[in-house]
């Protein structure tokens, strides 16, 4: 680390996370450290969060809500997979079904929307990230340029282009209306 310090500049703490400040402005921001700017209240926590619990959440909520918001709204495809924000996945009509029927069964309100998921297969290692971790520690700076990387790499892409990794991601880029499946679907669900 490069900084410089004057003799007689003052460092000041955080009381609470015991962060230190030696800046211009160092008093006030050892003060407000651990106070979340939304509020006013302690953060009560100390891994590096900006904002106490409470307005970290209706952050979020803001953030989910207008990506709700913002998402196209679709048709339903049977052949596609769904999620109710990340919290369950529907990889066919059977699943959807039971889910909302349970959502119906424990008196809970049905989800407003299920999202379309993207489909991602497959994945890549990188032949010179993996040999460069190898080498970096027992031996000296160049090995790397002494090694067969780009063989290692055609090795590796023709070994990843013959696994069957996929999996979904989660986005809310597009939206279905539950109430919208029920109907096309023609579901009938027992109260």
């Amino acid at each position: 680390m490069n900084a410089k310090f004057e003799r007689d500049q003052k460092i000041y703490q955080c009381r609470n996370c015991e962060r230190m400040f030696a800046t211009e402005t160092a008093f006030e921001d050892a003060e407000k450290c651990c106070i979340c700017p939304d509020c006013g209240k302690p953060k009560g926590h100390k891994n590096g969060n900006t904002q106490c619990e409470e307005c970290m959440h209706k952050s979020w909520a803001e953030t989910k809500a207008k990506k709700i918001k913002k998402a196209e709204t679709v048709k339903y495809n049977p052949n596609l997979v769904y999620h109710n924000d990340n919290e369950h996945w529907y990889h066919d009509e059977d699943e959807l079904y039971s889910s909302l029927e349970d959502c119906l069964a424990d008196k809970e309100d049905l989800p407003e929307y299920v999202f379309v998921s993207n489909k991602i297969e497959g994945f890549s290692l990188d032949a010179y990230n993996i040999v460069e971790n190898a080498v970096i520690d027992i031996h000296h700076e160049d090995a790397v340029d002494k090694i067969d990387v780009n063989g290692l790499q055609e090795i590796l892409d023709k070994w990843c282009s013959k696994q069957e990794v996929v999996s979904w991601s989660g986005e809310i880029k597009q939206k279905v209306l539950v109430d919208d499946i029920i109907k096309e679907q023609g579901w009938e669900f027992e109260n």
